[in-house]
């Protein structure tokens, strides 16, 4: 049968910026966001809402010459309320996510970056992992470049999995890896980025027919422009 998935999200964001040397500065970042989804299969009809503020402070060291250093702190908190066996189920999660990225190059340009992805949910033990990525960028002329990127990617698996029912708690992380390559054209008269790319899935949670959970992988690959 057929489930129809409707969602409707409203966030809002703001931004500062405050230079504190003339080779350092500090951003502080906000937001506010709303999601409501309601899922219609027959016979059934469930209604998630999902709050969540969030923040990010970064400061970034530009000494001059051809590298930069930038770090940061990302933090947001989430709140749900849900249906589940006939009554209204609410709970909470959270992450705070430090970061540090290097840049080094002036026409090719090289970034490495390490990111800690955490989870936090009410009730159940804490979740981190690390992720690694780095890019590139070779500015061959002007107006075209070539560009690549690689990487370890952390996200949360639904909430819904998480809160809703008994296994969620020893849910993992789900992971992915990223490598991609394309090329940016910018002229007055043209604008385009091109980019190729593969991903691979794992730890994907995946609902079994006696609501148990079983780890799925998955790969993804295609051409955006």
């Amino acid at each position: 049968d057929a489930i129809d998935v409707t969602q409707t999200a409203i966030q809002v964001q703001g931004s500062l910026d405050l230079p504190l040397s003339s080779t350092v500065d500090l951003r502080f970042q906000h937001w506010y966001g709303q999601q409501k989804r309601e899922y219609a299969a027959p016979a059934q009809l469930e209604t998630v809402w999902d709050y969540y503020p969030g923040v990010r402070l970064s400061t970034a060291w530009r000494p001059g010459g051809t590298w930069s250093l930038e770090s940061g702190i990302e933090a947001e908190y989430r709140q749900y309320r849900f249906p589940r066996d006939y009554e209204s189920r609410r709970s909470s999660s959270g992450r705070t996510d430090p970061w540090v990225a290097a840049t080094v190059g002036k026409r090719v340009r090289a970034t490495a970056g390490l990111r800690l992805d955490t989870l936090w949910v009410a009730n159940q033990s804490p979740r981190a992992a690390l992720s690694p990525r780095g890019d590139v960028r070779w500015q061959i002329t002007k107006h075209f470049a070539l560009v690549g990127e690689a990487g370890l990617f952390h996200q949360s698996p639904p909430y819904t999995y998480l809160v809703g029912y008994p296994e969620g708690k020893y849910l993992r992380l789900e992971q992915s890896q990223l490598l991609s390559g394309g090329f940016r054209v910018n002229t007055p008269y043209v604008r385009t980025e091109v980019d190729g790319f593969y991903r691979r899935m794992n730890e994907i949670a995946g609902l079994e027919e006696d609501d148990s959970f079983g780890r799925l992988q998955g790969r993804a690959w295609g051409l955006e422009t």
